[in-house]
């Protein structure tokens, strides 16, 4: 059961973390919707997708490179702790990963679904075909 809730950076659901996570995701996928808008480029499941899920990955990596960073290089270890408090990145197991992944995945999702149901993209082609 361990695995599933409660214990910080090793469960599935560990604690504030997971709605960070998730609150990530959405706040992704608020900033691609609104990228995609600027370049006046429809979203494509696909593109979307890509570029989120991609993000989602990178910024798991940056957390294991300045974990990697705070072990191993003192002088960029100092650096960080001036404007990041002390064990900002700890340790986390292969699940809490997955669920860090999966939670910001949800939030790309869901801003993805109501993008596509009440999103501009919907409006302008209508207002294409009305101008015709």
């Amino acid at each position: 059961m361990d695995y599933l809730w409660g214990v910080k950076n090793v469960s599935f659901f560990d604690s504030i973390w997971v709605f960070v996570h998730f609150g990530s995701g959405l706040l992704l996928g608020i900033t691609l919707t609104l990228l995609f808008r600027l370049a006046k480029n429809p979203m494509s499941p696909r593109n979307y997708g890509r570029i989120g899920v991609t993000v989602l990955v990178l910024w798991e990596y940056f957390e294991l490179f300045l974990r990697y960073a705070e072990r191993y290089d003192a002088q960029l270890a100092r650096w960080l702790a001036t404007f990041l408090p002390p064990n900002f990145f700890e340790i986390e197991s292969r699940t809490n990963i997955i669920s860090d992944l999966c939670m910001g995945a949800l939030g790309l999702t869901i801003i993805y679904w109501i993008e596509q149901r009440y999103g501009i993209y919907k409006a302008k082609k209508l207002d294409v075909t009305r101008n015709q």
